[in-house]
């Protein structure tokens, strides 16, 4: 049986912007996961933080080489993971937002755009099976995602809604 061969050096480069994408998400959700008050979707957010980290390892295995070379400093897809990761660090508490957990799932929807857009370069059919059967990975990982949107709505449901005051209140503020 033929081993598949190396992949090309644009190809390398995508995958090493992939993998610098898994390591930067990764960070995100480690770092989200300290800061969310509800212990369930805490202990979730860990354990896609490693599911990704296990993706990144598979695939610097796969690769057969080191990629810090063929890193990209910056593209749009990284850049809109490290807007992401300063959002949160700001934000706090991403349980308390659906609209963080949105933006979340919208960046793995994304990195997996990425990948998907990597297995279409390449030739070897080798190759595009192994990357492939890493893709479906990443689809588990997606589907996590949404069950724990799911459970973040259903939390929503049975907590009370607290509304800011109106200004017809007496809590006005008069000017000096």
């Amino acid at each position: 049986m033929n081993a598949p061969e190396m992949p090309k050096l644009g190809h390398q480069i995508i995958l090493a912007e992939v993998v610098e994408g898994l390591r930067e998400y990764q960070q995100i959700l480690l770092d989200s996961a300290g800061k969310v008050s509800n212990t369930e979707m805490a202990m979730q957010l860990y354990h896609l933080a490693s599911e990704h980290g296990d993706l990144e390892t598979q695939l610097l295995k796969l690769a057969q080489g080191d990629l810090r070379n063929e890193t990209p400093l910056a593209t749009p897809f990284l850049n809109q993971i490290r807007a992401l990761g300063q959002r949160l660090r700001e934000f706090g508490d991403l349980s308390r937002s659906r609209y963080v957990m949105c933006e979340i799932i919208q960046t793995e929807e994304r990195m997996i755009r990425r990948f998907r857009a990597l297995i279409d370069q390449i030739s070897d059919s080798a190759w595009r099976k192994r990357l492939t059967t890493h893709l479906l990975k990443l689809l588990e990982i997606r589907d996590s995602f949404n069950r724990l949107r799911n459970l973040q709505a259903q939390e929503y449901k049975r907590t009370p809604t607290v509304r800011p005051r109106s200004k017809a209140s007496n809590d006005t503020i008069h000017p000096n």
